[in-house]
């Protein structure tokens, strides 16, 4: 049966490549055209629901992003179709959404405000996959200290083997991930997390380096269900940076080191399962974080064959050319149908 839907976003991935802050801006041409919105949009429409788009404003006068909330529910709709990583640019504050609309009794796809903020915090989403015991390398956090000067050198004693990889802790889309990201020695962290914080403002997470093949896990549904598993392949650097992700330019020129040998990895918690648990450990993370709908869980295999949780991105990016559809496109689903997928468990 038709239902009214809104599909709430907040400019999308144009917000992402205004906070990595390089040469490209969101207004460019080839930001616009990976926005995903206007194709979920279409493909919600095409299954003959009446679909509504609203794009939250930015913040430049009155009170920005509410307005638009306020428009999503006097839209009266059946069911919202949150795509809001990110609030008025600001990633922490994207659990306004599921706030707002759980506040006002409007069925919304996506985890609540709990989990929405859970997941704008690495190490958080890290301290809960080990208390499931769910295997994820050895890792640390570097706080951001507000009050500690641009020229202040970060105090950090590095305790898990390097090489280390270093993240920020309230970001997804790779932003803050550059050749220079992989770290061999504490000094190198330092001056890294230096440069991460000076220019983002946040947290740092540093993770133990898993060299071995990287693979991810989409979730569709309600209750998620695993998707095919699917491979990302790699030429040159060994590592999805912004760059390579988003805008395919690969490092101009690649640490020798990351040909070396690299120990062997132990999860934080004892695991004895290997990558046939895969499914399994992918839809556990997400369950674990409060995640409905979509979502999607990357893992590197340890020389030792463990299958080691290094990202979970619940509202993963969801054009049609992106990792989650084409997963979806290997298990014999159409965008469209994939949506109907969400639609249809979202109303139950």
């Amino acid at each position: 049966a038709m239902v009214k839907i809104v599909v709430v976003s907040d400019a999308g991935f144009a917000t992402a490549v205004d906070r990595a802050g390089g040469a490209l801006s969101s207004s460019d041409a080839t930001v616009q055209e990976q926005n995903d919105a206007p194709f979920v949009a279409a493909a919600i429409a095409s299954l003959g629901h009446d679909v509504v788009s609203v794009v939250l404003a930015p913040l430049k006068t009155g009170r920005g992003a509410t307005d638009g909330l306020t428009r999503v529910v006097e839209e009266d709709a059946d069911l919202v179709v949150n795509l809001c990583d990110s609030v008025q640019g600001d990633p922490q504050l994207a659990a306004l959404v599921p706030a707002f609309l759980d506040a006002h009794g409007v069925a919304h796809t996506g985890g609540d405000a709990f989990a929405t903020a859970l997941c704008k915090h690495k190490e958080q989403v890290k301290h809960t996959l080990v208390a499931q015991g769910l295997p994820t390398p050895q890792y640390q956090v570097i706080p951001f200290d507000p009050e500690r000067g641009d020229d202040d050198p970060v105090v950090f004693v590095l305790k898990v083997r390097p090489p280390v990889i270093l993240k920020l802790c309230g970001e997804h889309a790779s932003v803050g991930i550059d050749e220079g990201s992989v770290c061999f020695d504490q000094q190198a962290v330092r001056k890294k997390a230096k440069q991460l914080q000076q220019q983002h403002k946040q947290a740092v997470l540093v993770e133990e380096y898993v060299a071995g093949r990287e693979f991810y896990v989409s979730c569709l549904g309600r209750p998620l269900r695993a998707l095919p598993l699917m491979e990302h392949s790699f030429t040159g650097l060994p590592l999805r940076t912004f760059d390579k992700k988003w805008l395919e330019r690969d490092a101009a020129s690649v640490d020798p080191r990351f040909a070396e040998p690299v120990p062997h990895r132990c999860p934080v918690v004892a695991f004895d399962g290997s990558v046939d648990d895969v499914f399994e450990v992918a839809a556990s993370a997400l369950d674990a974080a409060g995640w409905r709908d979509w979502g999607r869980v990357d893992l590197r295999i340890d020389k030792g064959g463990v299958p080691l949780i290094i990202d979970v991105t619940p509202m993963t990016y969801v054009h049609p050319e992106a990792p989650c559809l084409k997963a979806a496109a290997a298990a014999g689903l159409s965008y469209a149908e994939f949506w109907r997928v969400v639609v249809d468990g979202a109303l139950l």
